[in-house]
C-alpha cells in the first residue's frame, strides 16, 4: 500500500514508465557528452572524396572488364639457354615475340576487330636448336581467353588454357 496515497497535502503521484524505443527521446545522459559535428573541412573533403572514390572504383572495374575480355597467348622459356625470336601468325598478319631469356615469358594480346582465326608459333631454323611449330584450332579474339604455351629443351609444347574471371562472369 502506498502511504502517499492516503496523504492529503501529497496526492499519489502516478509511477515513472519505462521508456521504450518508439516512445520518443530519451533525455540527454550527463555521463557522456554529445559528440561534436565534424569541421567543416573535412565534411567539404567527404563530399569530394566519396564520388572520387566511387568514380575510382568504377574506372578500376571497367578496366579490368575491357581486359578480361581480350583473348592473350602467354609464351613462357621453360628451357634451360635462351630462347631466339619466335614468329606468331594470326589471320594472315605475322608478329615477332622477343628472345627469352630462361623461365621468363612473353604475353600477346590478339589483336581486336578481327575474326576468329587460328595461331601459329614457329621458330626461325637455327642448326642445331630445337624447332617449336604448334597452331591452335580459331580463336575470337574477344573471348577472354587464355591461352599459355611451355616451351622446352626438346621441342614439344605444353598447351593450357583457361578464361579470365570477368569473361566467365559476363558469360560470355
Amino acid at each position: 500500500m502506498n502511504p502517499s496515497a492516503h496523504n492529503k497535502d501529497h496526492p499519489a503521484q502516478p509511477l515513472p514508465t519505462p521508456a521504450f524505443a518508439g516512445d520518443g527521446v530519451l533525455p540527454h545522459s550527463q555521463g557522456f557528452p554529445a559528440p561534436l559535428p565534424p569541421p567543416p573541412r573535412l565534411r567539404r573533403l567527404a563530399r569530394f572524396a566519396v564520388p572520387a572514390f566511387l568514380a575510382f572504383c568504377l574506372a578500376v572495374a571497367a578496366t579490368a572488364w575491357h581486359r578480361g575480355q581480350q583473348s592473350r597467348i602467354i609464351i613462357v622459356n621453360e628451357c634451360k639457354d635462351h630462347l631466339p625470336a619466335l614468329s606468331l601468325f594470326v589471320g594472315g598478319q605475322s608478329f615477332t615475340v622477343p628472345p627469352l631469356d630462361p623461365e621468363a615469358s612473353y604475353r600477346w594480346v590478339l589483336p581486336a576487330n578481327t575474326a576468329p582465326a587460328p595461331v601459329s608459333l614457329r621458330t626461325p631454323d637455327i642448326p642445331d636448336s630445337p624447332s617449336w611449330n604448334w597452331e591452335s584450332p580459331p580463336i575470337p579474339p574477344n573471348s577472354g581467353s587464355r591461352i599459355i604455351l611451355h616451351l622446352w629443351d626438346d621441342g614439344s609444347v605444353d598447351v593450357s588454357s583457361n578464361r579470365s574471371v570477368w569473361a566467365v562472369l559476363s558469360g560470355e
